[in-house]
């Protein structure tokens, strides 16, 4: 059998840059093994017949490596390489390359060992001519013919594209830790806020941006301090940028919802310039149908559309002595499925539509909970696309108004579980037990404070006497010292929180609850000034006799506290809201269904 040939200079052709798609280069492959301890990561030893180098795969090509098709004493054809400096020295990442299938059983010619600098200044040498495939030996001479596999292309580059300044663009997929000299053009998905930070003495501003180019390539980019002063007004959410100069960094998987295995952080030096390009890069949704999400762990991210219903008015909670604005809202697709997602921050206070609209959302790396069943959280990373210009909108639009703009029954997957019923806000850790009072207060596991969180059906009975608001700082929201002032010393502004006490029960037992803003809004239905202004009169008066002997499906976490020596466990109310016997009545029927 007639060997193939090598291409004549094949490696001088890939050291000089001046590789061609077609015909590419014909090397074989004299050693394949892992790079230091990094799994996945190659370095592979390529030979032309008369000289042979070390190079790096590019992640992409290791499923070639794990099935066997890309392997010692084989030959590839080229497609796509780069030379990257490192360090004073040259190293060739190879991105894409076609397996040529023929049978070669031992190393051909006798290649001698060289580095990329060894061909740094020779001339170039003229690439291979174009044409048909001068390697691929006649069929009818191998002794494989009956079991030849089609030969395919991997990873095939698109064409080459340039940004304003001629410079070319490359793809985010292909930006790497080898090579500092790139250019990406590429849109704002989702835009952090703008935020202080503080360690170790030392403060700052940081802000980060999730970017995607054409090719569906998404990434990361983080700035901090003077740099994130001077970007956070240029880098804006839906515009598209010309970027380069950055540094990459692994990625913190635990914050990023991308995939990418680095991030980009841009300093002083980096370059960032707004396109003029009319060319559209679409954002690209990976959706998971929401009824299945149940088969997805907590803290996964997801990207999901739907229709927004049920959306709440924002309100206001104290998280680690910070006011975060809260709101809620239920996802709905066209099987009637629903699940309820909780927006944060700026996301609460500006969603993008009105209370009293039904607008089709596309969500895109929400955070999976397992608060009340299912339910989802809309971080300051996750983008929420109103009314997206994609054929679902048009679909889940048109099924909504066939069903005359209002659909009743289907499935609620954050109130479908026993252990837990009723929709949440997603950012309680812990599954809510269902139980009775009694059952709560003689089950107090000291052991395990994960276990004394429970959901209970339950009636106040009276209010305590003690003051049901204090004044707080409108800022911090800590309460206003005799100075006037809170602890901070915040300038002087002040609003009135809850913070309530009282007596409820069921059939089984009764003790004493405890809650805070939230709470009293439920029960009482006004604000803290509100209450403040009416206190002690007849208005008041009704709205505590309204409250009592009604039933509530309460939300409570059970801790010990220990005052004086003396230890007692309190009862704090993490949610409160009436009983929808309606909805309790569908779910009830959905758990015998599923058991039936």
């Amino acid at each position: 059998m007639a060997l193939p040939s090598l291409t004549k200079n094949g490696l001088a052709i890939v050291c000089k840059g001046i590789i061609k798609n077609d015909p590419g280069v014909i090397v074989q492959v004299i050693n394949l093994s892992q790079l230091g301890n990094k799994p996945g990561r190659y370095r592979i030893t390529i030979s032309d017949g008369e000289a042979m180098m070390n190079c790096v795969l590019d992640q992409s090509l290791t499923a070639l490596v794990a099935n066997g098709s890309l392997a010692e004493r084989c030959l590839i054809k080229l497609t796509h390489v780069t030379n990257n400096p490192v360090s004073g020295k040259q190293i060739i990442l190879i991105f894409a390359v076609e397996i040529v299938n023929v049978p070669v059983d031992r190393v051909i010619g006798k290649p001698e060992s060289r580095t990329p600098n060894d061909y740094a200044n020779q001339p170039n040498p003229a690439p291979a001519p174009a044409g048909p495939n001068r390697f691929q030996p006649q069929q009818q001479n191998s002794p494989m013919k009956n079991n030849a596999v089609p030969q395919a292309n991997y990873a095939q580059p698109q064409q080459q594209s340039f940004g304003a300044n001629g410079e070319p663009i490359t793809p985010i997929k292909r930006i790497n830790l080898f090579n500092n000299k790139w250019m990406i053009k590429a849109k704002v998905m989702t835009k952090a806020p703008l935020k202080n930070w503080s360690k170790d003495g030392r403060t700052g501003q940081l802000f980060s941006v999730d970017l995607i180019d054409a090719d569906g390539g998404e990434i990361r980019a983080s700035c901090f301090n003077e740099t994130a002063l001077k970007l956070e007004p240029i880098l804006q959410e839906g515009q598209t940028y010309y970027i380069s100069k950055g540094t990459l960094k692994a990625a913190n998987k635990r914050f990023s919802t991308l995939n990418n295995e680095y991030e980009i952080t841009l300093s002083q030096q980096s370059e960032v310039v707004p396109c003029e390009d009319d060319t559209e890069i679409r954002i690209q949704y990976n959706t998971v149908p929401l009824e299945d999400l149940v088969n997805y762990s907590k803290d996964t991210f997801v990207d999901v559309i739907g229709l927004a219903t049920e959306t709440t008015p924002v309100l206001t909670r104290d998280i680690n002595g910070r006011s975060v604005a809260r709101r809620t809202f239920k996802l709905m697709n066209s099987d009637a499925v629903r699940i309820e997602v909780t927006l944060w921050d700026d996301k609460a206070d500006n969603p993008g539509w009105n209370e009293n609209e039904t607008p089709v959302l596309a969500i895109k790396g929400a955070k999976v909970s397992e608060f009340g069943g299912r339910s989802l959280n809309v971080g300051k990373n996750t983008r929420v696309e109103v009314n997206p210009n994609i054929s679902e909108t048009s679909r889940l639009r048109q099924w909504f108004e066939s069903q005359g703009g209002r659909v009743e029954g289907g499935v609620n997957l954050s109130n479908s579980r026993s252990t837990a019923g009723g929709g949440g806000g997603g950012d309680l850790r812990g599954d809510f037990k269902k139980t009775t009072f009694a059952s709560m207060i003689e089950n107090y596991d000291e052991s395990n404070p994960n276990n004394n969180n429970f959901e209970l059906r339950a009636w106040i009975n009276n209010f305590s006497e003690k003051e049901k608001t204090y004044p707080s700082c409108a800022k911090c929201k800590k309460k206003i010292q005799d100075t006037g002032r809170c602890v901070d010393n915040h300038p002087p502004q002040c609003i009135h929180r809850y913070i309530l006490q009282f007596a409820a029960c069921d059939s089984t037992g009764h003790t004493w609850l405890g809650g805070f803003d939230d709470v009293g809004r439920t029960i009482f239905g006004c604000d803290g000034d509100q209450w403040v202004q009416i206190e002690g009169g007849d208005e008041a008066k009704m709205k505590m006799a309204d409250a009592t002997c009604k039933p509530f499906r309460v939300l409570v976490r059970a801790r010990k506290e220990t005052y004086n020596e003396q230890s007692r466990v309190r009862y704090r109310i993490e949610k409160i809201e009436p009983v929808d016997f309606v909805q309790e009545t569908r779910n009830m029927l959905q758990q015998l269904k599923m058991s039936a």
